[in-house]
């Protein structure tokens, strides 16, 4: 037998074994109560496993003592050997990748009057509205709804106000949406130019669905060579002289996450329209009724917002911008987007 306190050295040893034993491995309460007395759950079992060892290298130690006060200087073959662990494969991270050319930065700005739209307006997420500006453009962001086809659609629409160089005091607004869903399959770009005299005085390039992780974007045009890093998902450049710019979105540690480039976007938007085939057919309602549903699907919206603690305020020229009282607007967007195809169907049924 070997007392352990003439050993202070192998006392200590075990204890710290015991230790890192009772640590790494807890017992499960819940699942020996809920078991079968007889069956222990996974850590119990590790735990007397991981003990046994403990105590067979004890055992072991203790034959070497013995065998080395009987005047052998050889470990006792006895000694057990721990199971050989592999480690998994080091994941070697993408190589990191430095921005070409000059930065181009954009920024966030204070909120500003924007836009404008007949009477009443679609209905805007409040808590949506991004704005941003770079050297030569100031935008906006937004989320609302509309109906495509037979469908109530939410859209992400992107607007910029670019100063007219004949009337400075003036602005030109471009804008562009499109289905979130639908753009969440592809690379949401659009090219845009200020006119004057019949020649284009200025262009701009955007993306407005950049990846969530990207650090920054890449962009060529031509012999333009930019870097921008994102604001809310958008990047906004100079157009450059290139029919068609290249842009690569560039995760922090080099990882590529998206590209749009010919070939990329022309992939995208062919599973994208396959996908939604069926959103883009061809309304049951003539042109008149389609006026007459996208008017009635927004106020039906807007009422259902209104009865869900949610209130529509005027912001710049738009009438009906929905900021929620509790500061989440999701749950009653969604459900109000329900709500409102459910109206659009029982109209086509009535018009069609």
């Amino acid at each position: 037998m070997i007392d352990l306190e003439d050993d202070p050295v192998l006392d200590a040893r075990l204890r710290r074994t015991f230790s890192a034993i009772a640590a790494a491995t807890p017992v499960d309460d819940e699942a020996w109560n809920s078991g079968v007395r007889g069956e222990r759950s996974s850590p119990t079992r590790l735990l007397a496993v991981a003990a046994s060892v403990a105590l067979l290298t004890a055992g072991a130690v203790g034959v070497w003592k013995v065998s080395s006060r009987s005047g052998s200087t050889e470990p006792a073959n006895t000694l057990p050997r721990p199971p050989l662990v592999v480690p998994p494969p080091m994941i070697v991270p993408p190589t990191p990748v430095t921005p070409e050319g000059t930065e181009y930065p954009i920024e966030r700005v204070p909120a500003f009057e924007f836009g404008s739209t007949s009477d009443g307006g679609p209905v805007i997420d409040g808590s949506m509205i991004g704005y941003s500006q770079t050297a030569d453009a100031t935008q906006y962001s937004y989320r609302t709804l509309d109906v495509q086809g037979d469908h109530v659609v939410e859209r992400s629409c992107v607007s910029a106000l670019v100063p007219d160089v004949s009337t400075p005091a003036n602005v030109i607004t471009t804008t562009g949406c499109a289905n979130t869903l639908e753009s969440s399959l592809r690379p949401y770009t659009g090219a845009f130019s200020q006119q004057e005299d019949g020649q284009p005085a200025s262009g701009f390039w955007r993306w407005s669905n950049v990846p969530a992780d990207t650090d920054f974007v890449q962009y060529r045009s031509g012999e333009l060579l930019l870097w921008q890093r994102p604001i809310d998902g958008h990047v906004h450049f100079p157009a450059g002289t290139a029919e068609s710019p290249d842009a690569v979105a560039y995760r922090a540690d080099g990882a590529v996450l998206a590209t749009v480039d010919a070939v990329a976007v022309a992939a995208a938007e062919e599973g994208a329209a396959e996908f939604f085939a069926d959103l883009h057919r061809e309304s049951r309602l003539d042109l008149a009724d389609v006026e007459l549903a996208r008017d009635g699907v927004q106020d039906r919206f807007a009422q259902c917002l209104t009865s869900r603690n949610v209130d529509l305020k005027s912001s710049g020229k738009y009438e009906r911008v929905a900021f929620p009282r509790d500061g989440n607007i999701e749950p009653a967007w969604q459900a109000c987007l329900v709500d409102a195809q459910q109206w659009l169907d029982a109209f086509i049924d009535a018009h069609s």
